[in-house]
């Protein structure tokens, strides 16, 4: 009787080592957008039960959350957004949740970035480093017994995105200095990282219709570079950037600022940044 009572002292201490659920219960965490929820499952793993108000097919500036994204983030512990305006509905998703312990992480804000900055920073895979680390800090502050697991797991990851960074760096160091335009100034952040210039941006700002003067000053921009390019985006209407395209003999590529669960390519934060790298790597080359 004696050593079957070793034995499951021995169980039981193996289950609140190794068990990802023997700490206690699971964070429950809401995220803006796709990416973001991939850092947080990468982080959190078991521990931590992540969902994701957009995951792909709407833009996060047109964006309205449905009654059943209010419910669960009301019994959420945390809500993760990018911030600096990018989730213009975010202030009364929060308000009409209602709840007054809900913890809410502002990762551009966290980096120093400022209302009415560009807020689409998550595209620049140094950047996207910076704020994976702080979603480890955020789930260490909630469950601090659990401090070196999320830390074990953001180094990991931290080092995945660091070898994508450095697999596609040279081959953008061949290209250096071609321009391209851009629907709306959605990847400024990625294509500054790896040395790309920007010509223009079709839509300045998220659903202001581009004026004919400023589509005619594009075209005449984009007639001067030898590798025409013009991003469009899977969310956001292209008929503007088509006629751009068609009248300065350009090509159209799309890139996905976002991401999108129905489409594998496309379903995680690494193989966004892969899909919108090689995008454009096979069409400046």
């Amino acid at each position: 009787m004696a050593v079957r009572k070793r034995w499951m002292v021995l169980i039981c201490a193996s289950l609140f080592v190794f068990g990802g659920h023997a700490h206690g219960r699971q964070l429950d965490v809401t995220t803006s957008i796709l990416p973001v929820a991939d850092w947080a499952r990468n982080v959190g793993k078991d521990r931590v039960n992540v969902s994701c108000v957009l995951s792909g097919g709407s833009s996060p500036h047109t964006f309205t959350p449905s009654p059943f994204d209010v419910k669960r983030l009301a019994s959420a512990d945390l809500f993760i957004m990018v911030g600096i305006g990018l989730e213009e509905w975010a202030e009364s998703f929060v308000s009409a949740a209602g709840k007054r312990e809900l913890t809410i992480l502002k990762l551009g804000e966290k980096l120093g970035f400022q209302q009415g900055d560009n807020p689409h920073v998550w595209l620049d895979p140094y950047l996207a480093q910076k704020m994976v680390q702080k979603i480890a800090e955020a789930f260490s502050r909630l469950d601090p017994d659990s401090r070196d697991f999320y830390d074990g797991n953001a180094r990991v990851y931290i080092r995945e995105i660091q070898a994508l960074h450095a697999r596609f760096t040279p081959q953008f160091a061949a290209i250096k200095g071609k321009k391209v335009v851009q629907f709306h100034p959605a990847f400024t952040y990625m294509l500054r990282r790896y040395s790309i210039g920007v010509l223009d941006s079709i839509e300045q700002h998220p659903g202001k219709e581009p004026t004919s003067k400023h589509l005619q000053n594009i075209i005449v921009k984009l007639r001067k570079e030898t590798k025409r390019v013009v991003i469009i985006e899977p969310q956001l209407s292209s008929t503007a950037a088509a006629m751009v395209a068609r009248e300065a003999s350009a090509t159209l590529v799309v890139a996905d600022p976002l991401g999108d669960t129905t489409f594998p390519a496309r379903s995680t934060y690494l193989a966004l940044m892969e899909f919108n790298l090689n995008a454009l790597l096979e069409n400046l080359r």
